[in-house]
């Protein structure tokens, strides 16, 4: 651990009904038996897709896609999402 780490602190407002998706690399850099990528575009489309539900239902439904379109192929990198979301008043 650092003693005296030096952070950038930035305040984000999430609308009523908005979320915030954070998630490592291991994510959109999954690749397929075809050795594509399942790529920051397929992880916009389903995040759209996905919006509706709870926070960890996001989570479950972006891990259940990328392993589907990863099928056979081995997993290189750990995977990390974390999803806060504000729900309407």
């Amino acid at each position: 651990m650092l003693d005296n780490p030096k952070l950038n602190q930035q305040e984000v407002i999430i609308p009523p009904g908005g979320l915030i998706l954070l998630f490592s690399d291991g994510l959109n850099e999954s690749v397929n038996t075809k050795s594509e990528e399942f790529g920051i575009e397929r992880v916009r489309k389903e995040l759209v897709h996905l919006r509706h539900l709870g926070a960890n239902q996001i989570c479950g439904g972006l891990w259940e896609t990328a392993s589907s379109f990863c099928g056979n192929a081995n997993i290189q990198d750990d995977f990390t999402v974390v999803v806060a979301k504000r729900y309407p008043i």
